[in-house]
């Protein structure tokens, strides 16, 4: 769980921030100024919301204070503030702080700037991977990243540049294998890059395990990075909800797959496996999924696409634990027999026990 630390002095602000934190899935400590550092200690939060007109200490000086502990010297400091200035805000910055919000706090930009730094720390966290391998997860983000700021102009996707980043990646777990990669991504699936970088990577995996031929595999893997792309369209508290939707949440969360079919649908040249995915990863042979279509109407790259986002889920890092390796995360999977396809379940299994090691590498 993201552990945010929030200084500031307005009892009500700190109170909102919370709650609207806990959506986000984040674990918030409010702090006056004058209890910011030891609470820090104590907390050891990932990111610091910081009210720029806190009273009893200088924000400056509680910035600096923080930087010296050698645990806080990345921390993101992100300045929350009234002041609109081109001199307080340059002051923050040189001061040590690493964003700013302006006060009243919108909570889709709030949301967004928490998700774009989490995105950054697993990327640094990327250790153990090739070159290569680093280069091709890294065009992965960088087509997202372009992907979604697209859609928030209204411009199309590009078949043929979520086409080459996923070619790449195949090239390179067919060269090196798949093993660090696998290393570097598990358990992160708290954003939708996040997840979507999953999905790509693991359906990559299993169909070259199964021996898809190399087009097969790469069609695939574009509907795992772009099976979720409706969701630009629904706001991140309900995509990462903790806990069970209401029904208002459900049916809003469903949307996403009406958005992603209205944008696949605008978007020349895409393979028909990305739009089956897109379409269909919510449903279930026993017709439980958010369309009811039942086990014939569900194509099999839509089948794949349920396991593995499921597997996804299984072993993401959540609240205090720590990501869960397949031997721990396939009795659970296993479970779902009756609504994800139980052959291609067994073959999942098998691939997830072996490291996706096929006799392809």
């Amino acid at each position: 769980m993201y552990k945010i630390l929030i200084v500031d002095d307005s009892e009500p602000v700190k109170e909102f921030l919370s709650f609207q934190l806990r959506q986000l899935d984040c674990e918030a400590a409010p702090a006056v100024g004058s209890t910011a550092i030891s609470m820090a200690v104590k907390f050891i939060p990932d990111m610091v919301l910081l009210d720029i007109e806190i009273t009893a200490v200088s924000v400056l000086d509680l910035i600096r204070e923080l930087r010296s502990h050698d645990e806080f010297k990345n921390t993101p400091v992100i300045i929350l503030s009234s002041r609109a200035d081109k001199t307080t805000i340059m002051s923050a910055f040189t001061g040590g702080a690493d964003d700013y919000i302006l006060k009243p706090v919108n909570t889709g930009l709030l949301f967004s700037k928490i998700i774009g730094w989490q995105n950054l720390e697993m990327e640094t966290n990327w250790t153990g991977i090739t070159h290569n391998q680093g280069k091709a997860l890294r065009l992965l983000k960088v087509i997202m990243d372009e992907s979604f700021e697209n859609l928030r102009k209204s411009a199309p996707l590009s078949a043929a540049s979520v086409r080459n980043a996923c070619e790449l990646l195949y090239l390179t777990i067919e060269a090196e294998g798949a093993g660090a990669i696998v290393k570097a991504v598990a358990g992160y699936n708290t954003t939708l890059f996040l997840h979507s970088l999953l999905m790509c990577v693991y359906i990559m995996m299993f169909t070259r395990y199964k021996g898809y031929a190399k087009d097969d595999c790469i069609d695939m893997a574009m509907g795992g990075l772009l099976h979720d792309i409706g969701s630009v369209k629904v706001p991140n508290n309900i995509l990462f909800k903790p806990g069970k939707f209401n029904i208002s949440e459900y049916n809003d969360s469903g949307l996403h797959v009406k958005y992603g079919i209205e944008i696949m649908d605008k978007t020349p040249d895409l393979p028909q496996a990305v739009k089956n995915i897109c379409r269909c990863h919510h449903e279930r042979i026993d017709g439980s999924g958010f369309g009811g279509i039942k086990a014939e109407g569900i194509c099999t790259e839509a089948r794949i696409a349920a396991i593995v986002e499921t597997y996804c889920a299984i072993t993401a890092k959540t609240g205090d634990s720590d990501s869960k390796t397949a031997a721990e995360a396939i009795p659970t999977l296993m479970s779902f027999q009756n609504q994800l396809d139980p052959k291609l379940l067994e073959a999942f299994k098998e691939a997830a026990m072996n490291d996706f090691k096929s006799n392809l590498l």
